[in-house]
């Protein structure tokens, strides 16, 4: 059950946030979004004298669910922290067997015995903070197991499900920020009976704490990450108590749930005339002033959409710096594959029209071009379908997209492959990654890594973990902040394409921020690899 009261009307708190988004396309292939100190969306106002209201629950999902994009007062968040299942002992980068271990499933902070009975601590923060998500793989030999969260130092969990409860009680009463992903298996009878007992649940519930957090499964774990955000010191947290969390029908909690879930849900866009664009032609669009583009309104043919997603390009200049560069597809979260995609921020339709609804804002001015860098024509469309003015006078941090690809890499013994690194001072908003080997299902199991000025954090294991999606290939098409491509969930695909966007858990950066992940030898033959931030 999950329980909470004192979810007082509360004005959304989240401010000074300056986005970097991050896609990735085929065969590892990255693409990244990012706002940079010198424009990104308007900064909040200074802070009034009296004191600020607590942050809770409806707080917080109310900053999860605007569908602006914006955090109109600042929330306090201090710094971003990821609790996994990864080796401990891989921490050494000059002992390259420890390093590519592939001990990263079954490993916890301890062991508690409570109530006569023993329990894994996936978890345990201190201080005032808030879970942002929890992804745990969950298989045959734990389906028994119950997921349990304390707040605070409560004896009583504020959170606690049983994992066989999750698909179809739990994952229905909280969705769509809750979502059970059945496992993805040959179509065998035996894989099928598998299948139907194993999968993974990725909450993205945010869950408040004045003063500590425990997450605690019954079961020894298999793969899981736990994420959190820590707020600054001074900053009041009413923590979840009682047991009014539920999205009862006429709650400000169910009119939020049900708004996200119709953005998450949205039709196919409306589809635009497209364009005949012969090899190095563009379609551009001039925005003079200040603004904010909301929606961006896009259209490619979808019989040429496999080479529309890879040659069509996004180049984007805010305030005449050129911020944007990257292929169509890695730009609204499809990769390199095709079909119907989306999540509560970008939606692509089986139309080939698609929608872009991250704000992107400008002093100055704005150029937006859709230009063909491939050597066939290609038919395309671009409009900016809603703008609005800005209403801060304090230079807007801008948006910045990159593509960075790798190719021909040989995974016949164990390396760490670089998929972005920014420069300078930011906020990354998104990951996404598209993946295609020569063996099909392959996947790279070793560590994700976030290095942040230079030091090592955020690491955690299986990459697909990152983008909610339990071990072989992603299993949904839509969520709130995780977008898969319809083309990427068949079970014989020789590659995938995942993307997800950041909200209360955005990473900052003062310095850099470089993104890597292991790729296990395990399977020789040719890979090819981009990544960009």
């Amino acid at each position: 059950m999950m329980r909470a009261d004192g979810l007082a009307s509360i004005r959304a708190a989240m401010g000074r946030l300056r986005p970097v988004a991050c896609a990735s396309a085929a065969l590892l292939l990255c693409a990244t979004l990012s706002v940079r100190a010198h424009a990104a969306w308007p900064r909040a106002e200074e802070p009034r004298a009296e004191e600020p209201p607590a942050i809770d629950f409806a707080t917080l999902l109310r900053a999860l669910a605007d569908p602006r994009g914006e955090r109109p007062e600042p929330l306090g968040i201090e710094s971003v922290s990821v609790q996994s299942s990864r080796d401990q002992g891989s921490i050494d980068r000059a002992e390259p067997t420890a390093w590519f271990s592939e001990s990263d499933a079954g490993n916890v902070l301890r062991i508690d015995r409570v109530d006569g009975r023993s329990e894994w601590v996936l978890a345990d923060l201190k201080g005032a903070g808030a879970l942002t998500r929890i992804v745990i793989s969950s298989s045959v030999v734990t389906r028994d197991a119950v997921l349990r969260v304390r707040i605070d130092g409560e004896a009583t969990p504020s959170i606690e499900w049983p994992l066989r409860d999750i698909a179809g009680k739990i994952a229905p009463e909280f969705a769509p920020f809750v979502v059970w992903h059945p496992t993805l298996t040959p179509p065998t009878t035996l894989a099928e009976s598998i299948g139907q007992a194993s999968g993974a649940i990725d909450c993205i519930l945010p869950i408040p704490f004045a003063r500590s957090c425990i997450v605690s499964l019954d079961r020894r774990p298999d793969l899981y990450r736990v994420e959190s955000v820590a707020f600054a010191e001074g900053v009041r947290v009413e923590r979840l108590i009682g047991d009014t969390a539920r999205f009862a029908p006429g709650t400000e909690l169910a009119a939020l749930r049900d708004q996200t879930s119709a953005r998450v849900l949205a039709r196919d866009p409306r589809p635009l005339t497209p364009t005949s664009l012969p090899p190095g032609g563009r379609i551009e669009r001039v925005l003079e002033g200040s603004g904010v583009v909301r929606r961006l309104a896009l259209q490619v043919d979808p019989l040429q959409a496999s080479a529309a997603v890879r040659d069509l390009w996004i180049e984007c200049d805010f305030d005449g710096v050129p911020t944007i560069r990257m292929p169509l597809g890695g730009f609204v979260g499809l990769g390199s594959h095709t079909g119907r995609s989306g999540d509560a921020f970008r939606t692509v339709g089986a139309n080939g029209a698609m929608e872009f609804r991250l704000p992107m804002a400008f002093a100055s001015g704005a150029r937006i071009a859709l230009v063909n860098r491939g050597a066939a024509t290609l038919a395309g469309a671009i409009e900016v379908t809603e703008r609005s003015n800005r209403t801060s006078a304090e230079p807007p941090h801008l948006l910045h997209g990159a593509w960075r690809e790798h190719r021909r890499v040989v995974v016949d013994a164990p390396v760490e492959l670089e998929l972005a690194r920014i420069e300078g001072s930011g906020l990354l908003v998104g990951e996404s990654c598209t993946q295609v080997s020569a063996v099909t299902t392959w996947l790279p199991t070793g560590d994700d890594r976030l290095v942040i000025d230079g030091r090592d954090e955020l690491a955690g294991p299986s990459h697909t973990l990152v983008y909610g999606n339990a071990p072989l290939v992603p299993r949904h098409a839509r969520g709130v902040l995780v977008s898969v491509p319809a083309q990427a969930q068949r079970w014989d695909s020789r590659g995938w394409s995942a993307s997800r966007l950041r909200t209360l858990d955005a990473v900052p950066f003062t310095k850099s921020l470089v993104q890597s992940v292991e790729v296990m030898g395990r399977n020789a033959g040719g890979i090819a690899a981009g990544a960009s931030l």
